[in-house]
């Protein structure tokens, strides 16, 4: 595994200097934090020698459309899209869901209309359509958590009416790591003749996505962001007056390999300060553009460690053994 891992992120030229990904060498700061974005070397070297091109027909122009549009037959076979012509290239998610609420959104929604999305969501699946419904009178409503802290789905399904024109749902939270059931909120939103756009960030890297079988009228995913996830989690639980958001892992709910936790009486930005200056680890502090959901849980912010396909299992006892002594030592100080 571990021999694996290094063979993979050796594909990663802008990691390099960083050491593993998530423990870094010496004290080279900022090198990796919770979302890796080094741009593999097999697809930074032909966007680097198709960048000068201009719009003339010569042959490089129609090897640099061959190109494109290879790339864009490997995504579509690598979620299982029926058509090629069915994936957008945009410049991150952001851009992709900003996309759908600006020219679907606006185009198709009107006062009294209803745009369904949960507490859990990303702000840049929040915001869009905040906007949009600024503009043409929707209204938005928001699913709340249970009493696990997973998005409520009983009460998205009651949310949905006539008056529901699109749900708006994360496959894998960013946040919690909980999946969400999306072949059935596809079939209860087609119920109502609602549309779905899924933000499956945190789902196509990490596991199996088949769009077909989902069956959601929009999906936005980054090729920047699973076996690992359990390790994590359980390895996270013997860290004293630790507290870890979202379901835990079973046979039967799948989490995402990533925790955000809080340990009590310690603030997450002092851990992540402390990991980084004194054990070369690197995480996220903060309510990674989740402030809805934070505020849900009643916290203002948590700590975050999210691990990708090249990290491995001595890089999480080497944060986990970092984080206790990080622990002790800002424990003894407060």
């Amino acid at each position: 595994m571990a021999a694996t891992a290094a063979a993979l992120r050796c594909c990663f030229p802008g990691s390099s200097g960083v050491g593993s990904g998530f423990v870094k060498p010496n004290s080279s700061r900022r090198g990796w934090c919770a979302a890796a974005v080094a741009a593999p070397s097999r697809e930074a070297e032909p966007v680097s020698s198709l960048g000068h091109r201009t719009r003339v027909d010569f042959p490089i122009l129609h090897q640099a459309t061959h190109a494109y549009e290879d790339a864009r037959r490997k995504v579509a076979n690598f979620v299982n899209a029926a058509d090629s012509r069915e994936i957008v290239f945009t410049r991150n998610a952001t851009e992709a869901i900003n996309l759908v609420a600006y020219s679907w959104g606006l185009s198709n929604l009107k006062e009294g209309d209803e745009i369904v999305l949960t507490v859990a969501e990303h702000h840049s699946a929040i915001v869009p359509w905040q906007f949009v419904s600024q503009k043409t009178g929707a209204t938005l409503k928001y699913v709340g958590l249970t009493k696990e802290n997973v998005p409520d789905i009983e009460q998205l399904k009651g949310f949905l009416s006539n008056k529901t024109k699109i749900v708006v749902v994360h496959h894998v939270s960013n946040v919690l790591g909980s999946m969400l059931p999306i072949e059935e909120i596809v079939t209860w939103s087609n119920r109502v003749g609602a549309k779905v756009l899924v933000d499956a960030c945190q789902s196509v890297p990490h596991m199996p996505v088949d769009v077909q079988k989902l069956g959601a009228d929009f999906l936005v995913a980054s090729s920047h962001k699973k076996e690992l996830g359990t390790y994590l989690y359980e390895s996270l639980l013997s860290v004293p007056n630790v507290q870890i958001y979202g379901p835990a892992p079973s046979q039967t709910v799948h989490r995402a390999p990533l925790c955000s936790f809080n340990i009590e009486n310690v603030h997450p930005t002092d851990i992540a300060e402390i990991l980084d200056l004194q054990h070369s680890v690197a995480i996220r502090s903060g309510h990674h553009c989740a402030q809805i959901l934070h505020r849900t849980l009643g916290i203002n912010a948590s700590a975050r460690a999210s691990l990708h396909f090249y990290n491995t299992k001595d890089e999480v006892d080497t944060f986990v053994d970092a984080l206790k002594a990080t622990v002790d030592f800002l424990t003894d100080r407060y």
